[in-house]
């Protein structure tokens, strides 16, 4: 026996709902994209101070950088990788002039700073104590290597007889003559800094973005809701 054929209502009520169920994913699929390119925009990932030789530590002395005779400390990275987001130096007094901070590599054959990376951007006030120096577009630091802070011009930058602590613990300094042309590099009394840096291949969520994210989604959902019942 032949089925009877469907009533041409029933029939284009439900290619209609089929059309609408279609339309449906899509929308479900492409409000998906959207919400996961909008987490990712506000993820970040959880600073680590991964060298600090002022907590805990009392100053004993300081020495003075100028144009041609420079200070340096060593940091080492761990198993990660990193982008520096600010280093702390503590001053025995604010500079006479303009203090210049930058990020070095390592040099291997004499244990010393190598070559430039990046300038720290100066603080908008100099005091004597600590002092926040930021760096922006830092360079990657590859994990498991030797980078330097290098003091140039009219700083007069402390050291300490203590230890310095974390994960680029390092008790290793050296002083730069003829404009970092010739180190002198030791191990112990390290200058007072603190180093903060960034995993760059470790995301996490920032809670005060995510808020943001999940009005944003209500608000999408909301959206379809009204649509689909409309359209129903």
């Amino acid at each position: 026996m032949i089925a009877p054929a469907a009533h041409p209502s029933i029939a284009a009520s439900l290619a209609s709902g089929e059309g609408r169920s279609r339309s449906g994913g899509w929308r479900t699929w492409a409000l998906g994209l959207v919400i996961a390119a909008i987490i990712g925009g506000v993820c970040h990932a959880t600073p680590v101070t991964l060298y600090d030789s002022i907590s805990g530590n009392s100053p004993v002395g300081s020495s003075t950088a100028d144009a041609t005779s420079w200070l340096s400390n060593q940091f080492k990275t761990d198993g990660d990788t990193y982008v520096v987001d600010s280093v702390v130096l503590q001053l025995a007094a604010a500079p006479l002039g303009t203090m210049q901070v930058d990020l070095y590599s390592n040099n291997p054959s004499g244990d010393v700073p190598g070559t430039f990376l990046k300038s720290f951007n100066n603080p908008g006030t100099f005091q004597d104590g600590n002092n926040l120096f930021t760096m922006s577009a830092s360079p990657i630091l590859a994990p498991l290597t030797s980078y330097w802070i290098v003091v140039k011009n009219a700083g007069f930058w402390r050291y300490t007889l203590g230890s310095a602590s974390g994960p680029g613990a390092s008790q290793r300094w050296a002083d730069g003559s003829n404009s970092g042309a010739i180190w002198n590099a030791s191990e112990g009394g390290p200058y007072m800094m603190r180093l903060t840096a960034s995993p760059s291949n470790v995301p996490e969520i920032d809670p005060a973005g995510l808020g943001s994210v999940l009005a944003l989604v209500s608000g999408a959902a909301a959206v379809l809701e009204r649509r689909r019942r409309t359209i129903g």
